[in-house]
């Protein structure tokens, strides 16, 4: 499960920095792909993916609707990052990630896609590694 969600987390975390970093966006620049890399993934890593495993942990306490409680506490914890961070600007933006972060582990989770996993795990997480030290070196410069 913690492999399934680590994926999860490296998929996301690069899907969010390119999309805010879209062509037409206002951060349309590499400096601000870079530059929000650096706070993206560690919160992916810091804040999201303990929410994840606890909001699992839980749901499979409930047993019958368990998949419905998942994307509640999902929910939850996503707009809680706004009181974490003191905007309420963000609570949107954490609910709507949050409930991305869900439904991509909800489709993770399936069988057909359990050994492409495995392999992409390693791939995004090199992939993920060296785009947060080049963004590390980019950012002090």
């Amino acid at each position: 499960m913690f492999v399934r969600k680590l994926f999860v987390s490296l998929f996301l975390s690069l899907v969010t920095v390119l999309i805010i970093t879209s062509p037409g966006s206002y951060f349309y620049s590499l400096d601000a792909f870079f530059f929000l890399s650096l706070y993206v993934y560690p919160f992916y890593f810091i804040y999201a993916l303990p929410v994840s495993l606890l909001a699992d942990w839980i749901a499979s306490k409930i047993g019958k609707c368990s998949g419905i409680a998942s994307y509640v506490l999902h929910a939850i914890g996503g707009v809680l990052s706004a009181c974490i961070l003191g905007e309420w600007g963000f609570a949107i933006t954490g609910l709507i990630c949050s409930l991305a972060y869900a439904f991509v582990n909800h489709l993770a989770s399936l069988d057909r896609f359990s050994s492409w996993i495995k392999k992409g795990t390693i791939i995004l997480f090199a992939l993920s590694l060296a785009l947060f030290i080049i963004s590390y070196g980019v950012s002090m410069q």
